[in-house]
């Protein structure tokens, strides 16, 4: 079973497969994290990145690659920009499940910044 926490931003296309993924975590498009994998809190995966077995992406880390390893240590940036991107996707989620109007989807995206 996939278990996904809050506030974690998963990009288009990624795969979640078996694994945990815990609060505040980020998987990049096209990822993959594969059975008994977890990402901790505050985590990152890279596009494209695959995650195999039962590996563990510790808090604060960065994996990339295929197989996946530790590229570097996030920065403060890097968490800042995880929380910005998450509302944003929220945001953009709202906006479309508000309302079925063009118009307003634009407006509503306008707003949240995209």
């Amino acid at each position: 079973m996939t278990v996904v926490g809050r506030n974690v931003t998963v990009g288009h296309m990624a795969l979640l497969h078996a694994c945990e993924v815990q609060d505040g975590a980020f998987i990049g498009m096209h990822a993959t994290a594969l059975d008994g994998a977890v990402v901790e809190s505050e985590a990152m995966v890279a596009a494209g990145a695959v995650v195999t077995p039962r590996k563990i992406v510790r808090r604060g880390e960065l994996w990339a690659g295929n197989p996946a390893q530790k590229l570097r240590d996030l920065t403060d940036k890097d968490f800042t920009s995880f929380k910005r991107i998450a509302a944003q996707y929220f945001g953009l989620a709202k906006a479309y499940r508000v309302s079925p109007d063009k118009a307003e989807q634009k407006a509503a995206l306008h707003a949240v910044g995209a």
